[in-house]
């Protein structure tokens, strides 16, 4: 199943459109949570803005999880053509991740980050996946030292590039347990309209926005 939306949740500097919203990557950590205990197969680079990680789950057949870098992620058994000689990337991640196995899936503090564990020869590995901005897929230790991003990238407060110890961005407000008294200051002074706020402040996927003031009668 492909999972997309046109009504992301917002972070300053986002393109607004055809980006996941946090509550689309909460559920694609949950469709993810059976196919814990799977091996992970080769890795691939179709396209720049494309990484495809092979799963071999027990006793069912292989399927492929997708990442379109900071777009959509989903899981796919379609076939699909590959390139016949391997990214450096993605043969780092054939060296790093190739039959180990598939330990654990979370999603970062409500935001639009997925980590996913593997146990490996070499020990832990974490694959951390970024759905917002331009996206980025890293590779990290068991340390939580970055072995390799698929784009450096330098932001204010982090540094994403190979050897440095890998940071979350600053935390997202969680709607699913907002209260009146934290959302009351979260909509003072903003010149958007009130869908627009919800879905930037307080971490709300467009969509959702419009149905909570829909059925507010908010306009």
């Amino acid at each position: 199943m492909v999972i997309d939306t046109r009504w992301p949740t917002a972070r300053e500097g986002d393109d607004m459109k055809g980006q996941m919203s946090s509550f689309d990557v909460a559920r694609i950590v949950a469709e993810l949570r059976p196919y814990i205990g799977s091996r992970a197969r080769k890795s691939y680079h179709p396209h720049w803005e494309q990484v495809v990680l092979r799963l071999n789950p027990k006793e069912e057949a292989q399927i492929d999880l997708v990442v379109v870098r900071g777009k959509r992620i989903y899981l796919s058994r379609r076939d699909r053509p590959m390139p016949p000689n391997p990214s450096s990337f993605s043969m780092l991640m054939r060296k790093h991740l190739m039959n180990g196995r598939f330990v654990d899936v979370r999603q970062h503090a409500f935001d639009r980050i997925i980590t996913l564990d593997f146990e490996t020869r070499d020990g832990l590995r974490s694959l951390v996946i970024e759905m917002f901005r331009d996206g980025n897929v890293l590779l990290l230790d068991s340390e939580g030292v970055i072995i390799q991003p698929l784009t450096n990238v330098k932001y204010a407060k982090r540094v994403l590039k190979r050897g440095e110890n890998y940071e979350f961005p600053p935390a997202q407000v969680d709607p699913r347990t907002l209260t009146a008294d934290e959302l009351s200051p979260l909509l003072a002074n903003s010149d958007a309209d009130i869908v627009r706020t919800l879905a930037s402040r307080a971490n709300l996927a467009g969509a959702y926005a419009e149905a909570i003031c829909g059925i507010a009668e908010i306009s």
